[in-house]
C-alpha cells in the first residue's frame, strides 16, 4: 500500500533565512516519492506594488505591513524571508522539487493564501511542487 503524504506549509516565519532551505530539504526528505509540497508564502512583488498605491489609507498600508513582516504579536508570528517568483522557483529547485507550478488557489480551506487585500489580486505565492526522482534530474518549472 502507498501513502500519497502533501505537506502543506510556508517558511516566511523561519527564524534564519538560512533555515528556509533546512526546512524545504526536510520536507523533500520524508516526502513520498510521489509526494507534493503545497506552499503558501507572501509575495514581496505583489505586496510592495501595493504598498506604493497612492488611494490607500494609512491603516490598510499597516495590513500590508503586517502581511510583509508578520503581525509580530508573538515569538513565532515574525516574517524573516520575501519571496518572489524567481526566488522560489531557484531555492524549490536545490532542495530536489521539480513540477514546481503556481496556482490560483488550493481549495484545502479558508486561510490567507486566499486572500484578495483591496481587490488587488492575490498576494500570495501558492505553489505545488513535486519531490524529484533525483535520479533524473529533470526540473520542470511552470
Amino acid at each position: 500500500m502507498s501513502l500519497h503524504l502533501t505537506i502543506y506549509a510556508g517558511v516566511e516565519s523561519t527564524t534564519r533565512r538560512s533555515e528556509v532551505l533546512d526546512a524545504l530539504l526536510e520536507w523533500n526528505r520524508v516526502l513520498t516519492p510521489d509526494g507534493e509540497l503545497l506552499l503558501a508564502v507572501p509575495d514581496i512583488e505583489a505586496l510592495a506594488t501595493m504598498l506604493t498605491q497612492k488611494s490607500l489609507t494609512k491603516a490598510e498600508k499597516l495590513l500590508i505591513m503586517h502581511v510583509i513582516y508578520g503581525g509580530q504579536d508573538d515569538q513565532y508570528n515574525v516574517h524573516s524571508t520575501g519571496f518572489y517568483w524567481e526566488f522560489l522557483v531557484d531555492i524549490l529547485t536545490y532542495a530536489h522539487f521539480c513540477d514546481i507550478r503556481k496556482v490560483a488557489r488550493f481549495g484545502l480551506f479558508d486561510d490567507a493564501s486566499e486572500l484578495d487585500l483591496f481587490g488587488h489580486g492575490g498576494l500570495s505565492l501558492n505553489v505545488v511542487a513535486k519531490k524529484c526522482d533525483d535520479t533524473t534530474k529533470k526540473y520542470t518549472v511552470y
